[in-house]
């Protein structure tokens, strides 16, 4: 069975016009939010992964454990330049604490 030309445009049209909407949809990593990359192979936007500071899309934010985490009090960090002004990263524990 043949299908009709203007059937088929038709869903390439509506395959197109679901990429960077809500559900997620892909065709690079324009189509995603800032703290996501696209991932090609399935067409979904995916958390940003990183490898150091530079790979995080936003410069407020840092790579910790492979993902880019917004630089916050007391959130999560690898040393003293991954913490806001203020507070160190306490090596212990790898959390931002306030600075003596």
């Amino acid at each position: 069975m043949r299908v009709p030309l203007l059937v088929l445009a038709t869903a390439l049209a509506v395959a197109g016009a679901a990429c960077g909407s809500s559900d997620g949809g892909c065709n690079d990593d324009f189509d995603c939010d800032g703290t996501q990359v696209c991932n090609l192979s399935t067409g979904d936007c995916e958390p940003a992964r990183c490898g150091a500071d530079s790979d995080c899309i936003d410069p407020g934010r840092a790579c910790v454990d492979n993902a880019c985490l917004d630089r916050v009090a007391g959130g999560k960090c690898r040393d003293d330049a991954d913490c806001v002004k203020g507070e160190g990263c306490n090596l212990g524990t790898l959390v931002c604490v306030p600075s003596a």
